[in-house]
């Protein structure tokens, strides 16, 4: 960061970092909840595969809904206002697809708020947006990619540390398991993780009033 001084004003400049890729620290930043009763389930077993399980994994019509969060601590520099809008993509690989259905769509939303600890709760919390719909067909070319720039730059503006997505299962929940057999997608988590590709932001100023605590970004 640059800062230049003139004629009572200081003027700092933030420059976006080089394109990076975020992901899931530890299981602690993934895992699946049921909606019919909020329980909570983080992967952590041995194993060369580890996944997560969106729709109903079993006889049950538990609703099973992913959560996947990434950590933004590098990019809350003070003050919020210098932070510089930065494109962002969400891309995830599906393991497998389970049900009769050739097709699913997976519906992937953005939580509001700074989701501090995943659980239960936040599996069905309505303080969330819908950022976008995939259609996930089995053979289908992977990853899969979706646009979250705007969840990213209201993020940092919060002061949220962590951006949190959740994945669900449309047509999954709207039938339930009249079958009585797995529905849904698997997410990859072991070796190919869910991620967050920042892109490289442009240049932003802000120009605040030398003792006056008030400015303006330009």
């Amino acid at each position: 960061m640059h800062v230049l001084s003139t004629l009572g004003l200081v003027a700092l400049f933030a420059y976006g970092p080089a394109v990076r890729t975020l992901t899931p620290r530890s299981t602690a930043d993934y895992g699946s909840g049921a909606t019919v009763q909020t329980d909570w389930y983080s992967p952590g077993g041995p194993g060369p595969k580890v996944g997560v399980f969106v729709g109903h994994p079993n006889g049950l019509a538990r609703g099973d809904r992913v959560l996947v969060r990434f950590d933004l601590a590098p990019y809350l520099l003070p003050p919020v206002a210098e932070v510089s809008a930065r494109p962002a993509t969400l891309t995830f690989h599906v393991e497998a697809v389970h049900g009769k259905a050739e097709a699913r769509r997976i519906e992937v939303s953005h939580l509001r708020y700074d989701a501090s600890s995943l659980g239960g709760n936040d599996t069905v919390n309505k303080d969330a947006e819908v950022v976008g719909v995939i259609t996930v067909r089995r053979g289908a070319a992977q990853p899969y990619r979706l646009d979250v720039g705007a969840c990213v730059e209201a993020d940092l503006w919060k002061g949220n540390r962590y951006s949190t997505f959740r994945f669900r299962d449309i047509d999954a929940e709207a039938a339930g398991n009249p079958e009585m057999q797995p529905t849904g997608v698997v997410i990859y988590l072991s070796g190919t993780l869910p991620a967050l590709e920042l892109g490289e932001g442009k240049v932003d100023s802000y120009k605040v009033k030398v003792g006056s605590g008030e400015g303006r970004a330009s």
